[in-house]
C-alpha cells in the first residue's frame, strides 16, 4: 500500500523567513546562537564522523559558521542562504569568496545536479514550508553514496520534562516540525539518528542517499 504524503505540523505563528532574518535577526544572530548553546552544538556535532573529504553544501547556512568550519577541516564547501542581512554578515564574519555562497530558497537552487559528496542542514529545514520540493533538491544536488545530516527540531522519540516548554517555543517561533526520515524516504536510505537535546526535539538524522 502506498504511504500518504508525510504531514509536518506548523506552529501557531507564521513561519520565519529569508526577510524576516534580514530585519529582525541577522545583526544579533551570532550573539544569540552563543548565547543559547546552538554554536556549541553544531561545533560538536555537525562534522562529526562525516566522511574525511569532500564538496560540502551548508542549506540555510546563516552567517556561515558551520562553513568556516568545514572549510578549517578541509572540505570544499558552498553555502546556501535566502536571508541578504545573513549572508552579509558571513562574507563579513569570514571573508568568503563571492562564488561560494549562492543566495537562493532551498527549494530552487540554481547549482548543478550531483555537484556534492555532503549536505548538511542545521536548524533550516523547520523553516522550509515546501520541504517535499526542498527535499527533491537536496537530492538532486547530492551524487550518489553521498551523505545528508540534517540537524534540527523533530517529534521527541526520547522525551523528557523540559519537552512541554520546549513544545510551547516550538510553536510560538514559527517552527514547522517535519517527519524527515518519511520526507526522505523516496532517495535515500536513514543509517542513523540521536537526540542532542533540548527537550527531546534537536534530533540529528544521517541519510545516504541510493546508487539507483
Amino acid at each position: 500500500m502506498k504511504k500518504s504524503a508525510p504531514v509536518s505540523k506548523r506552529s501557531i505563528v507564521p513561519p520565519m523567513t529569508g526577510g524576516h532574518y534580514t530585519r529582525f535577526l541577522s545583526s544579533t544572530y551570532d550573539f544569540l546562537t552563543k548565547l543559547s548553546g546552538w554554536r556549541r552544538k553544531i561545533a560538536i556535532h555537525a562534522l562529526d564522523d562525516l566522511p574525511a573529504s569532500g564538496k560540502l553544501l551548508d542549506i540555510g547556512c546563516g552567517t556561515g559558521f558551520l562553513l568556516h568550519l568545514a572549510s578549517k577541516n578541509g572540505y570544499e564547501v558552498h553555502g546556501v542562504e535566502p536571508s541578504q542581512g545573513m549572508l552579509k554578515k558571513a562574507f563579513e564574519n569570514y571573508s568568503f569568496r563571492p562564488d561560494q555562497i549562492t543566495q537562493a530558497e532551498a527549494h530552487q537552487i540554481p547549482l548543478p545536479s550531483e555537484s556534492f559528496d555532503i549536505i548538511t542542514a542545521s536548524g533550516s529545514l523547520i523553516y522550509m514550508m515546501r520541504i517535499q520540493e526542498t527535499a527533491s533538491e537536496i537530492s538532486r544536488l547530492l551524487k550518489r553514496n553521498g551523505f545528508l545530516r540534517i540537524i534540527d527540531h523533530a517529534v521527541p522519540f526520547e522525551p523528557n520534562w523540559t519537552t512541554p516548554f520546549i513544545t510551547l517555543f516550538s510553536q510560538l517561533t514559527g517552527e514547522i516540525i517535519h517527519d524527515y526520515p518519511t520526507i526522505f524516504e523516496k532517495d535515500f536510505n536513514l543509517i542513523s539518528k540521536k537526540t542532542l537535546g533540548r527537550g527531546g526535539y534537536l534530533q540529528q538524522f544521517d541519510f545516504v542517499k541510493r546508487s539507483y
